[in-house]
């Protein structure tokens, strides 16, 4: 009997130190009087440096959901008052010089990119053309070999296509300087005055806007002064950045006119002699006139960059 007890208590202290689930673990009297354990230097100056960073993320995704909530009341009111003027409901600033000119501008860009595409497909159906008489050449050739009592006149029709070859691939040339031309003017020159027209419309676009808004304000007799007055400083400032916006405008498209008409002359003036010369059958006015084309090409790239990286070397319109 004295033994099956003392297997009892045995069992029953061994049961007190089995780990239960959803049991909380007894604490020893030491746990209580000596308190949480104190945290090291380290992990003291790893959480200040966390939270550190998360606060400036969240300084930065502020600052981004602002910009966000002005560039969307800003959107919606530019697209309304878009909308506005286009059913005729709201009047629009009007300036007919430098809204002709602007439409002068779209309309040369339109007939430009029509003459760089028609040169394009005029230049490839001719390397085709190119192409077939090398083919043809080496055929007429080929059958000399064979064909000795037409020998004679196999070999002489062999030489006329080969130099009609050569003098098509010396064309090619030129057609190729003149295509390098045009995409330089389309892609880059009026690309980049086409740039500052649609900054100068946009500016023009929200002028107007802030322009309605204070009318809207005038007529109404209970708003406060501070408003109005913020309001007109506003829509001053706006029409400060459009008149700025409309007189680069106006410059830009008087430096286009003086660049595009230099480089097109001299184009026209070495393509007319090309061509000529090519159907006529000259071939060292040919060689002469592609040799020019080339240098011309190589004078018009240093210009370009010259002229976008200082302005035109020669004396503009401002200048004189």
């Amino acid at each position: 009997m004295f033994a099956d007890s003392t297997i009892w208590g045995k069992m029953m202290t061994e049961s007190r130190n089995i780990f239960i689930p959803g049991k909380e673990e007894p604490t020893t009297p030491t746990d209580s009087v000596a308190g949480p354990t104190p945290r090291s230097p380290t992990a003291t100056n790893i959480l200040g440096t966390n939270n550190v960073c998360a606060n400036t993320n969240l300084a930065q995704m502020s600052a981004k959901i602002d910009e966000l909530k002005t560039w969307t009341v800003s959107k919606y009111k530019t697209t309304k008052q878009n909308v506005l003027e286009q059913l005729g409901k709201v009047e629009r600033t009007h300036d007919k010089e430098i809204e002709d000119k602007i439409e002068s501008l779209h309309d040369m860009h339109r007939r430009y990119n029509e003459l760089l595409s028609s040169a394009r497909a005029f230049t490839n159906y001719f390397a085709l053309q190119t192409n077939m008489q090398k083919t043809m050449a080496e055929a007429f050739y080929q059958l000399s070999l064979k064909e000795d009592s037409l020998k004679t006149e196999l070999n002489s029709q062999c030489d006329s296509m080969r130099n009609i070859c050569h003098n098509g691939e010396m064309l090619h040339k030129a057609l190729t300087y003149m295509i390098s031309s045009l995409e330089t003017l389309c892609e880059k020159t009026i690309a980049d005055t086409l740039i500052t027209v649609h900054n100068h419309d946009q500016a023009r676009l929200e002028y107007d806007v802030y322009r309605q808004e204070l009318v809207t304000l005038k007529q109404n007799m209970n708003t406060a002064n501070t408003a109005i007055s913020e309001a007109e400083e506003k829509c001053n400032q706006q029409r400060g950045k459009y008149e700025q916006l409309k007189e680069d405008v106006r410059v830009k498209i008087t430096l286009l006119d003086e660049n595009r008409l230099k480089v097109m002359r001299k184009q026209m003036s070495l393509f007319h002699s090309a061509l000529s010369a090519y159907y006529s059958g000259n071939v060292k006015a040919l060689q002469s006139t592609v040799e020019q084309f080339s240098l011309e090409d190589d004078q018009q790239d240093g210009t370009i960059q010259a002229f976008m990286k200082n302005g035109p070397s020669a004396p503009s319109f401002l200048e004189q």
